[in-house]
């Protein structure tokens, strides 16, 4: 799944957290990464690999 900035997540369990695609990382690493901001708490961000969000098993992307 291809994966932009403003794309919006929920991590499972616990879906009325939302997070939003704010930077695609281009580091070092085959595996690419990217920061998730948290929607209502700009200061709240997580860096997460692209093949975590792909796996439907922690987070599951919000349709647009």
């Amino acid at each position: 799944m291809l994966i932009e900035i403003g794309d919006r997540f929920i991590k499972a369990g616990i879906p009325t957290i939302v997070w939003e695609v704010r930077q695609l990382l281009a580091v070092n690493s085959r595996i690419p990464h990217v920061v998730l901001m948290r929607e209502g708490l700009p200061n709240r961000q997580i860096t997460l690999s692209v093949p975590a969000l792909n796996s439907g098993t922690m987070y599951t992307k919000l349709d647009s």
